[in-house]
């Protein structure tokens, strides 16, 4: 009757909700790794780096003019000057490695070399679920070594597979086989 329509309806409307949800989430990600920081790692460090080595050679070029205006000791204080100057260096360039290890880590690619994937699918936007694709679509999957193409199929059900519930044990009872869990 008239309360399975009102069901439907609001099942209709919170699955395009969701559906619309997800979508923009996927947009957002696609743009973050495609731009910016995510999509080239090395980019930002690369210009650290040159910005770095520009500091550097102006604190060399000051350093020799100020030792030679002051008129002092110039081999004495150039080189303590520049012994500070060399550690100063020397850790920032430590600096530089380590953000760049970190930023490399948080990749697409690293992601990728640990044994992870992304599947696209027949319009290019990523799957995240069995839901996403249908039997027969064509999607393709990225590796770390490049890229292959797969037809779907759900298994010959016509659709993505239903979830099952798994029947539980009692707790650290390892289930019905006796055999122990991941904690037990």
């Amino acid at each position: 009757g008239a309360l399975d329509e009102q069901v439907d309806q609001w099942s209709r409307r919170l699955r395009l909700g969701l559906r619309r949800r997800a979508e923009r989430a996927e947009a957002r990600l696609e743009r973050l790794t495609t731009r910016g920081v995510l999509a080239e790692p090395g980019a930002m460090v690369a210009s650290r780096r040159e910005r770095l080595a520009r500091a550097a050679a102006g604190l060399r070029r000051g350093l020799s003019g100020a030792v030679r205006a002051r008129g002092e000791a110039p081999q004495g204080l150039g080189r303590r000057l520049g012994g500070a100057m060399e550690r100063r260096l020397a850790s920032e360039r430590a600096r530089v490695a380590a953000l760049s290890q970190r930023l490399e880590a948080l990749g697409p690619m690293a992601v990728l070399r640990r044994g992870y994937t992304l599947t696209r699918g027949p319009d290019g936007a990523l799957v995240r679920s069995s839901a996403d694709v249908r039997d027969g679509q064509r999607v393709t999957t990225v590796t770390e070594d490049g890229s292959f193409e797969s037809v779907v199929d759900h298994g010959g059900a016509g659709g993505p597979p239903v979830k099952r519930r798994k029947p539980r044990g009692g707790r650290g009872s390892g289930g019905a086989s006796g055999a122990g869990g991941l904690f037990g």
